[in-house]
């Protein structure tokens, strides 16, 4: 659940932008791919996050849990 009060809240975009970052790759995950990871999911997972008037957010801590549980690691 995201913490609104100590997580680093991400937009969509900037959640896309985050990933290419952090796995230093030329190319990120498209801003539709992460939407679609908040609503359908990837392998059963999805990735947590918050409406906040029209805008979509996620957190940092989402995104670490969300890679955690695809990779299988407690």
């Amino acid at each position: 659940m995201i913490d609104l009060a100590n997580d680093r809240i991400l937009s969509i975009p900037d959640a896309s932008r985050y990933l290419r970052k952090r796995l230093r790759e030329k190319k990120r995950p498209h801003t539709a791919t992460v939407y679609r990871w908040t609503h359908q999911g990837l392998n059963g997972v999805l990735l947590e996050s918050v409406q906040i008037g029209s805008k979509r957010y996620t957190s940092v801590e989402a995104l670490q849990r969300f890679t955690r549980e695809l990779s299988g690691v407690s």
